[in-house]
């Protein structure tokens, strides 16, 4: 959301476009695993094979364990933040604040709705934007005043958490040729079906975990509660006088997080050997609680930014996180093209395989997304989202010069 700013203003959330080009990465290498699994059912990080070789195992293990549920969470918090960016320059031209950020949620529901029912059912852009028209109600609080709502919807995600792990103890176990059969039926459709014969499953997919995001949407406010203050506050735009509190961060995080996310990595294996079993309380602890390593990540990227080799990293993700709609859109075209049945049917080629197209994926994406901000201001789908929130010449648009 910091897309369109001037060069000026925009350097000052440099550190906050790193991190969306971070989690765009993140992001990909988890979905890419299940883009044809979960549609049937199955495990999120799919199906690990009788023989299948031990780096898939692997790979589930150690992307459950570092990246599931651990890059959502830093993109909510993304949002948050540039909610409040976006809302205090609105507030500074004068403009109607939650007029715009309306029309703003208007697009991304429209666009989450056509990417889930026409590209992936995995789409997060409509359920985003279902929690914003939330977060509306919050445009104008300052810091102190959103601390109120943080601690409400942070309460609520917790007492969920807690349920969710009590109601898994006591779910009986299913019958396995129930489960099995269909989640492979389906896993075929996908894999080797063509685009019309997908279309059906697709959409109720895509209607399912939309509908499941109710049940998210407290933890979704809280993150997006987070970014805003910070946002705020400023910890993000000067990381280093602020070295102190993200040392804080740091550690809770490191304390909260850590033994769900090894708990969830061993239960995504389990789940990948036996995709039917039922879902344990240990399994059901991993997958609540693991969001809690998130801000690690957010706290380590603060505390080392001003290192060489994290300023590399930062000069070479940003792009991406500047655009990252763009990227994020054109990674589930690009996935659904290599790994689906109306393309090169690469969704049973094992973890390890698909893990390392996931990297070709989004080096391919960065290399776009720094040769279009070397020649335009935005990416494409930014561009048409900045044109329907302002949907006049009110507001200027920065032109970028077409050298760099």
């Amino acid at each position: 959301m910091t897309v369109g700013l001037p060069p000026t203003e925009r350097a000052r959330h440099e550190l906050i476009d790193a991190l969306r080009g971070i989690a765009l990465f993140g992001i990909l290498a988890v979905n890419i695993q299940g883009f044809a699994w979960f549609g049937g059912g199955g495990p999120a990080l799919g199906v690990i094979w009788e023989d299948a070789p031990f780096a898939d195992t692997l790979v589930v293990f150690v992307t459950a364990l570092l990246l599931e549920m651990k890059f959502y969470p830093i993109f909510c918090f993304c949002f948050g933040y540039g909610f409040a960016v976006m809302g205090r320059r609105w507030r500074q031209q004068g403009a109607d604040v939650r007029a715009r950020f309306t029309r703003r949620i208007h697009f991304l529901l429209g666009l989450g709705i056509f990417h889930g029912a026409f590209i992936w059912f995995g789409d997060i852009l409509s359920r985003y934007a279902i929690t914003a028209y939330v977060l509306r109600r919050h445009i104008g609080k300052g810091p102190k005043a959103l601390l109120k709502p943080l601690k409400f919807w942070l309460a609520f995600a917790l007492l969920f958490a807690i349920a969710s792990c009590v109601a898994a103890y006591f779910t009986p176990p299913p019958v396995v040729d129930e489960i099995t059969e269909p989640m492979m039926e389906k896993f075929k459709t996908f894999t080797y079906g063509s685009y019309l014969e997908q279309t059906p499953e697709r959409l109720k997919v895509y209607a399912l975990i939309t509908g499941t995001w109710l049940f998210l949407i407290p933890q979704a406010m809280a993150l997006f509660l987070c970014g805003a203050i910070v946002a705020q506050l400023g910890w993000l735009r000067h990381p280093a006088r602020h070295a102190a509190v993200w040392r804080r961060i740091l550690w809770v995080s490191l304390a909260l997080g850590v033994l769900p996310s090894i708990a969830q990595a061993f239960a995504a294996v389990a789940l990948g050997v036996e995709p039917a079993k039922p879902i344990s309380t240990l399994e059901m602890y991993g997958y609540s609680f693991s969001v809690f390593l998130a801000p690690a990540y957010i706290a380590a990227l603060a505390l080392t930014c001003h290192t060489p080799i994290v300023q590399r990293l930062i000069r070479l993700v940003t792009p991406a996180g500047r655009m990252a709609l763009t990227v994020y859109l054109a990674q589930s075209i690009i996935v659904g093209f290599l790994l689906l049945g109306y393309g090169a049917k690469l969704a049973g080629s094992g973890q390890a395989m698909i893990f390392l197209i996931a990297v070709g994926v989004y080096a391919f994406l960065l290399a776009a997304s720094h040769w279009t901000l070397a020649r335009y201001a935005q990416g494409p789908v930014e561009t048409l989202w900045r044109r329907y929130t302002y949907a006049s010449a009110e507001t200027p648009q920065y032109v970028a010069p077409s050298h760099r």
